[in-house]
């Protein structure tokens, strides 16, 4: 996916990635409200087995307006950055695959 999305946007992702990032939103938006708190956050990934303290460090960097809630824009750009990324250690790169394993 990496050679199909260079110099693309995040809103440019294949239909299959983003459905996949919104189901994978609404697990996490356990109050159903369209955002994720700190809370949800945690408790998606204590339920997924994820126990690394960076993976939930994560949550600050991930909501990109600094608002305390991560929204489906902000996991879409998550999971574009994970995707086109050239280097290993962006923040996305530990988490998703952390959530996705």
């Amino acid at each position: 996916m990496e050679r199909t999305m260079a110099g693309k946007s995040a809103s440019d992702l294949p239909g299959y990635v983003r459905e996949v990032t919104a189901g994978v939103f609404a697990l996490m938006d356990a109050d159903g409200n369209g955002r994720i708190g700190k809370s949800e956050f945690e408790k998606y990934l204590k339920a997924q087995n994820v126990t690394d303290p960076s993976a939930v460090a994560e949550f600050a960097r991930l909501h990109r307006d600094g608002d305390g809630s991560l929204t489906l824009d902000d996991l879409t750009y998550a999971t574009h950055r994970f995707s086109t990324a050239p280097e290993n250690d962006v923040p996305e790169h530990r988490l998703l695959a952390a959530v996705s394993a």
